[in-house]
């Protein structure tokens, strides 16, 4: 590992032996922030294990000499082609202002140039981060270091009440239910479907997805197989509805995952239907809100779907980005 950091701190990648103290460190974060808890252990540990992602090299975690954590990053670079690198970085409240923030942010940039030489030749290459809106210390170190605004993100809401709107399926659509045993196939190849005509989408190797969607639902304790809707025309999935049971900050919020429709099924009212489901199935389990996550300016207008079945913003991510390499965009950018 290569980082230049301030005396009075050691650095080294994470392991999984600090997994309590990184998910506190992140909730100091989200705490000062937002007021709120974003993070818990079992997710945390899910993430880590991620086929795709080795902490051994992916991350880079600052302690004090003491042994505290105060800063963590870690880049995701593995998909294939490798055009696009990830970036998350946290440092704790007390420790900011002491050059901690530069040192990881030049740590993940270094870092992700490796995802260069895998890259074909002609593409452009590039590195992201996301961060909240509100986060101006953020915004100021990432655009001090060349990163640009690319995109912004919503998290939506809706309030369940007792006037639930009646679903309406589509004529020749009917709804089922995800049987993990023949039906992850089926959903990925769907879902990479509906996604193609979104904004920064670019292909992936199928089995490198499997591998990841495989680890999610056997992982992840909140994976409930009767949350995950699957719109029907026949035997080929028309759209899904991937829920969880909670939004990890607000156990009285369901969460909407993913949300899509295939192309030959748009405008005919299908993620409103879905949607609706959605709720319906949420208020059954006692739930007073939903949320879920959209691209603020969605090329397949999915932000004004969700603002006309009632959902309404309360957040917004900024999708910062920074060229490592010119070269031919090949992600999405428009239809």
């Amino acid at each position: 590992m290569n980082i230049t950091i301030p005396d009075g701190f050691i650095a080294r990648p994470a392991v999984m032996g600090d997994l309590k103290k990184a998910v506190d460190l992140f909730n100091a974060c989200s705490l000062d922030l937002l007021g709120v808890r974003q993070h818990d252990l079992q997710e945390q540990e899910v993430d880590w294990k991620t086929p795709m992602f080795n902490l051994e090299t992916d991350s880079c975690a600052v302690f004090t000499l003491d042994g505290d954590l105060v800063g963590y990053a870690d880049v995701w670079d593995g998909d294939e082609p490798h055009i696009q690198a990830y970036s998350w970085a946290r440092v704790h409240p007390d420790y900011r202002g002491r050059g901690i923030g530069t040192a990881l942010l030049e740590w993940q940039e270094e870092r992700s140039r490796e995802a260069i030489a895998k890259a074909p030749p002609e593409a452009k290459v590039c590195l992201g981060q996301v961060v909240d809106s509100r986060d101006a210390s953020a915004k100021a170190l990432l655009e001090a270091h060349g990163y640009e605004v690319v995109r912004h993100f919503w998290r939506m809401e809706a309030i369940i009440d007792a006037q639930l709107p009646a679903v309406q399926w589509p004529e020749e659509i009917s709804v089922r239910t995800f049987d993990p045993e023949s039906d992850i196939l089926l959903v990925v190849n769907a879902v990479r479907d509906e996604f193609k005509d979104h904004w920064g989408f670019f292909d992936t190797p199928l089995e490198e997805d499997l591998k990841q969607w495989n680890h999610w639902i056997t992982e992840d304790k909140n994976f409930d197989p009767t949350l995950w809707f699957l719109a029907m025309d026949g035997e080929e999935i028309a759209g899904t509805a991937l829920c969880w049971p909670k939004n990890t900050e607000d156990p009285e919020m369901g969460w909407v995952n993913i949300l899509g429709v295939g192309q030959p099924w748009r405008r005919r009212g299908l993620a409103t239907a879905l949607l609706h489901n959605a709720f319906a199935e949420f208020a059954g389990r006692g739930k007073s809100k939903v949320s879920l996550r959209v691209d603020a300016t969605s090329l397949t207008g999915a932000n004004r779907v969700y603002e006309r079945a009632g959902m309404y913003p309360t957040r917004q991510k900024d999708a910062y980005e920074k060229e490592l390499r010119p070269g031919v965009d090949l992600r999405r950018q428009k239809l």
